[in-house]
């Protein structure tokens, strides 16, 4: 099977998971699969109050295709706010530079619904990615360099991941970053 068809086949797949609300966990084995996924969490699922992403860089495969940066920017023009949480520091220039902030995340009308903290040094350790919108859909990645991660978008594992996330962006966990 080629890869379009092979990518066609995965967005078929996900779309069916969403419309019949299944509980089932789908694998994500490269970046059309994670952006597959992410576009799906923040286009097709409600969000509850955030979107909550953990992430080292925002990679622009992932989070800044067109198609992924007008999710983001639709769920922002509906008020709902992005909490990001970035591993480590920031290499300020390098970030600018980023797809995802030139897109979104600088522009004017979107910064009082973004908000952006980095893990503490004590907690670095810390690697699973995710991004969560509502407490039931989540994508988790435990692999970053192949890129291995597992979806759903109605299962209640997603409960765990909605806490662990919140519970990264406390004081205690993490510190602000301001950008601008």
């Amino acid at each position: 099977m080629s890869d379009l068809s092979t990518d066609v086949v995965y967005e078929a797949v996900v779309d069916l998971l969403i419309e019949l609300k299944s509980e089932e966990l789908i694998e994500n084995e490269n970046y059309k699969h994670a952006r597959t996924l992410i576009k799906a969490l923040v286009g097709k699922q409600k969000a509850d109050g955030y979107i909550g992403i953990f992430t080292e860089k925002l990679d622009a495969r992932g989070f800044a295709v067109d198609e992924t940066l007008n999710a983001f920017k639709k769920q922002l023009d509906l008020g709902v706010k992005i909490r990001i949480i970035f591993q480590k520091s920031l290499d300020k220039n390098e970030f600018f530079q980023n797809p995802f902030y030139k897109e979104v995340m600088s522009n004017v009308k979107y910064q009082d619904l973004i908000e952006v903290r980095v893990l503490k040094p004590e907690h670095s350790h810390i690697q699973t990615h995710m991004v969560t919108p509502n407490s039931k859909a989540f994508r988790i990645e435990t692999d970053h360099l192949k890129t291995k991660a597992l979806a759903s978008f109605n299962n209640k594992l997603g409960v765990k991941v909605r806490e662990k996330f919140d519970e990264l962006f406390t004081p205690q966990f993490s510190d602000p970053v301001r950008l601008h």
